[in-house]
């Protein structure tokens, strides 16, 4: 299960690098993407972040992260 530390983590790096090209995390957002998230694990989900960090030159969107997730050779078939 995703900890909430590792994804307040994770998503301030997307504010980090996104903040400035409009992408924001406001409470309700979070929230809603910890909820469709919330069974990922922390090393699959910090991947995912850092995947998408390295390929895209857009803000993402919670589809994105899933996406990247999916994608990822350390998909383990987790219900998303």
């Amino acid at each position: 299960m995703l900890s909430k530390e590792v994804f307040n983590k994770s998503t301030a790096k997307l504010v980090t690098e996104y903040g400035s090209k409009g992408f924001e995390m406001p409470k309700e957002r979070a929230t809603q993407w910890y909820e469709f998230m919330k069974e990922y694990d922390d090393e699959s989900f910090i991947n995912a972040i850092d995947d998408c960090l390295k390929e895209n030159s857009f803000a993402p969107s919670m589809s994105d992260i899933i996406k990247y997730y999916k994608h990822s050779s350390r998909y383990d078939g987790v219900k998303l």
